[in-house]
């Protein structure tokens, strides 16, 4: 057994180590250099990431260029961030007032060519390699030589898109939650390339937009979903075992995180197939990385996972609660000795982010929980 339990790390593994370096060379020129205010930004993308991160921006008093290509997107995207202001509005975040003047600050186009004056553009489109470096090839061309252009992948190496950008020193990765407009946690990910600056203008739009920062290296799945996604396959093995019913392992999952809702329910939130996808791209990492049958069947059939409303209690718990630990530890491990982000870090985001009770480094069961792949 090992224990994950948070032990004092060497300040390599903080962020300040993070963005020396290598990240100094390849240096942007012009009106990024020093701290500045950003007061408009561009988003590329009016799909359900895109409009959250339009909407959060616009509640902090940035104005956004949200474009999309897609005409059927574009007429969507209103209505959805209405509603999301909405929400807001609800919950006592925001003012009647502010509430329409947070719209009125998100012009939507299908021009792409509006995002040249943009000083932070950020893509948030399909999660498909092609798909993207197609748009970032372009965005090169067409963005101010030195603003800062990020993606919001969730898995792709960040490392790899940037092959294509003009550049590559003002790229990087800024990886939302969903949903985008209200969860606060957003990694920061760095390319072999990506500049100190470009880091320094991603941290002050962030910070100005009240997001909390999990500064992480270039590693697949990055810091949260390099824990969070095998946590929710394992689930879907565990079904595949026959150590319960989808409902008992959902329920497990429950008490195991603290969190409101079980990994089968996040699954349905997210989709299937999103979770099947996060986790073949971890697959490269080894065998323990695999999907599970049982996922790969579901998402094939176009189907959700069938909860049962009260599941009978399992008499013997303890194999599919070791099989849900394993699917957090093991990885847990790995981020550790990897030093992809401080576990501090990772723990605090885990507690916001994904709202379990404890993370994976200062959870009760994580100083006797089996790591053993």
């Amino acid at each position: 057994m090992r224990d994950l339990r948070m032990r004092s790390r060497s300040p390599s593994l903080g962020a300040p180590a993070l963005i020396s370096g290598n990240l100094m060379s390849s240096k942007m020129t012009g009106s990024n250099k020093g701290n500045r205010m950003l007061r408009q930004i561009a988003i590329i993308g009016a799909g359900t990431m895109g409009t959250g991160i339009a909407v959060n921006a616009a509640m902090n008093g940035v104005s956004v260029i949200l474009l999309d290509t897609s005409t059927q997107s574009l007429v969507r995207a209103t209505p959805r961030m209405r509603k999301m202001l909405d929400r807001h509005c609800a919950k006592g975040r925001l003012s009647n007032q502010e509430n329409n003047d947070s719209l009125a600050r998100i012009a939507v186009t299908s021009k792409l060519e509006t995002v040249r004056s943009a000083p932070l553009v950020i893509e948030a489109v399909y999660e498909n390699f092609d798909v993207k470096t197609e748009l970032l090839t372009r965005l090169g061309l067409i963005c101010a030589e030195d603003a800062v252009i990020a993606t919001n992948t969730s898995a792709l190496q960040v490392s790899a898109l940037a092959k294509v950008v003009r550049n590559p020193g003002r790229f990087l990765g800024m990886h939302y939650f969903s949903p985008a407009d209200s969860s606060p946690v957003v990694e920061l990910i760095q390319g072999d390339q990506t500049s100190a600056e470009a880091i320094d203008c991603a941290k002050e739009f962030l910070v100005r937009t009240k997001r909390d920062i999990l500064v992480c290296k270039d590693s697949p799945g990055f810091a949260i979903n390099r824990f969070f996604v095998p946590f929710l396959n394992a689930a879907a093995q565990a079904v595949d075992a026959g150590l319960g019913t989808v409902g008992q392992i959902n329920a497990l999952g429950r008490e195991l995180t603290g969190c409101p809702i079980g990994p089968f329910e996040v699954m349905n939130f997210i989709k299937p197939e999103i979770v099947l996808h996060a986790q073949c791209n971890l697959g490269a990492l080894g065998d323990f990385y695999q999907p599970a049958v049982g996922l790969a069947r579901l998402v094939e059939k176009g189907e959700q996972w069938q909860i049962e409303d009260e599941p009978v209690r399992l008499e013997d718990a303890e194999k599919g609660r070791r099989a849900l630990q394993r699917g957090i530890l093991i990885p847990a491990v790995a981020l550790r000795e990897e030093g992809v982000a401080h576990p501090a870090d990772i723990d605090r985001c885990a507690k916001s982010a994904l709202k379990w009770a404890n993370g994976p480094f200062s959870a009760d069961w994580a100083e006797t929980g089996e790591v053993s792949p």
